[in-house]
């Protein structure tokens, strides 16, 4: 899975945007070259995790998400590392609104790289925690693939992150359009059917974070009267941002 964000510096195509990239600011560093090759990652049921240092820390575990508008930090993982904060905001999530901490002058240090002068949200993360069983002090979000074209390969448990003015993609995979709004959030354009009912186009949040096939919103649901078409749902429970949520699972075509 390759993932090219335009406001990275990539068109859609996946070929070099100087003009975008000019814009954005190179607050990252190599170890060597313009890539970092074969970053391992640990893969449980769609989800990614993967070991990295705040500062000069020892290696935390985070989740890789790309739904995530900003890079987030377990309130009691900040306060253990010493980060101080001079502000607070209010951030939505899946499971309702929550107070963060916000935590500037940050680096967040890969193998082979370096992100510097980050900002990361401070937000209690048990929930998220005990959903995914392990232990979990923050999620990495759209800072990385502001910067970086993100190169995903699920099979070997292996990312690679390259500078985007110098990436060239070569393989047999389809480029599909993203659409990146101002606040970061990724979409992309895809259609889903009910059984018996006609395709609905809309627009959809690439999430890595998400280990459902597909998430729809209650406005969508109740719009298009999904819950009539697709019979019999289970209900169940999971974990985001702001609290515990309630699903309705049901089966599309």
């Amino acid at each position: 899975v390759v993932t090219c964000v335009p406001a990275a510096g990539c068109t859609r195509q996946g070929t070099p945007n100087t003009s975008s990239a000019s814009n954005v600011t190179q607050d990252y560093k190599f170890a060597s070259g313009h890539s970092s090759l074969r970053i391992p990652f640990d893969e449980d049921d769609g989800y990614i995790f993967l070991q990295l240092r705040i500062n000069d820390s020892a290696p935390l575990w985070f989740g890789l998400d790309t739904g995530a508008t900003h890079s987030l930090i377990d309130k009691r993982s900040a306060e253990l590392l010493g980060l101080k904060s001079e502000s607070s905001r209010r951030i939505a999530g899946a499971g309702g609104v929550e107070d963060a901490t916000i935590f500037q002058s940050v680096s967040i240090k890969l193998p082979g790289v370096v992100l510097s002068n980050q900002t990361l949200w401070g937000l209690p993360l048990d929930t998220l925690a005990s959903a995914n069983g392990r232990p979990m002090a923050g999620i990495l979000g759209y800072e990385l693939f502001q910067n970086f074209v993100v190169e995903i390969d699920y099979a070997a448990n292996l990312m690679n992150l390259y500078e985007p003015g110098s990436y060239e993609y070569r393989g047999s995979g389809q480029n599909i359009p993203l659409i990146v709004q101002h606040d970061g959030e990724i979409y992309v354009r895809a259609r889903v059917q009910a059984p018996g009912g006609d395709p609905i186009e809309g627009e959809f949040v690439i999430d890595t974070g998400g280990n459902r096939t597909l998430l729809l919103t209650r406005q969508f649901v109740e719009q298009h009267r999904l819950l009539q078409s697709v019979g019999k749902t289970l209900v169940v429970r999971g974990g985001g941002v702001g609290g515990e949520i309630e699903l309705a699972m049901g089966r599309l075509k």
